[in-house]
Parts: C-alpha cells; structure tokens; sequence
C-alpha cells in the first residue's frame, strides 16, 4: 500500500492467486512481485529423474506460464546433469572448502540438489545445493546455457 492509499483508506486489491496445471510442469502457483514485474514467477515441485527425487523449482514467467524454450531447458538441464555435475563438482568443493575449511568426502555424499531456478530469457539458469554435514549454507551455481557464471555460498 502506498503512502496516498495509506491515508486515504484506498487500498489495492492484490492479484488473485493463479493456479494453473503446466502440461510438463504440472501443478505451478503464480507468485507476482507488486514491486518489479520481471521477477514475478511461478512455483512448483518437479521430478528430477537424475537425483529420483522431486525438488523444488521457480520459474520466472508472465501469468501465460513457463514458456517452450524454458520447458526445453528444463529437459536439457535434466538429460545433460551428468556432464554440468562433472563441470561444477570441483568448482562448488572448492569453494565450499575455501570458505569452510572443510574437504568432503564425495560431492553426492555431502552435497543434495534441492532447487531449480530457470530465467524469463530460456538460456539463464540456477541450480542450488545444500550440505548434508552442515544444514547453514546453501551453494548456487548460475549457469547461462551450460557455462558457469558463477558459484556462490550463503551461510
């Protein structure tokens, strides 16, 4: 609410929650962001056949929903996860380890995907991943089609 609607007793009614059921995605909830527009996105789970589990996923879309081309790198993200694991494997423990002072014993072992982050632009990307020794920091890696940009702990 803004500072005239505020004093005026005039507020904004907020948009109504979108539901809509994606024919790959499935089930998404539209999330709209009042303050910038081009953050708004939709949220869901998906099945993430290389870690056989769901995780969680956002992506950044008008209220049309996900487009084509985020669908298609979305399947490509999940057919090619075996050769981005192998590119980010060092780079993630390296910088885990710089900043914990901590070796893992293995990336699977110590590292689980639990988040998938797809841009409006359908080439721009982020995966995140939390410790299993440590619940604090969570890594993301940005990657723009499949080059890293850059990797990035939080905690």
């Amino acid at each position: 609410m803004g500072l005239f609607s505020f004093f005026s007793g005039k507020r904004r009614d907020p948009l109504p929650e979108i539901n809509i059921r994606h024919p790959f995605f499935g089930h998404m909830t539209y999330v709209h962001n009042e303050r910038d527009a081009t953050r708004s996105h939709f949220q869901g789970k998906q099945h993430f056949a290389p870690v056989l589990r769901p995780i969680a996923l956002t992506i950044v879309a008008d209220t049309t929903g996900p487009t084509a081309m985020q669908t298609d790198l979305f399947k490509s993200i999940e057919q090619g996860y075996d050769t981005v694991l192998a590119t980010i494997t060092p780079l993630i423990t390296q910088e885990f380890s710089s900043r914990k002072n901590f070796v893992s014993r293995s990336f699977a072992g110590e590292y689980r995907l639990f988040y998938i982050h797809l841009y409006a632009d359908g080439h721009s990307w982020e995966l995140s991943y939390e410790t299993v020794s440590d619940e604090e920091p969570v890594i993301s890696v940005t990657m723009k089609n499949f080059e890293v940009m850059e990797v990035f702990v939080d905690g």
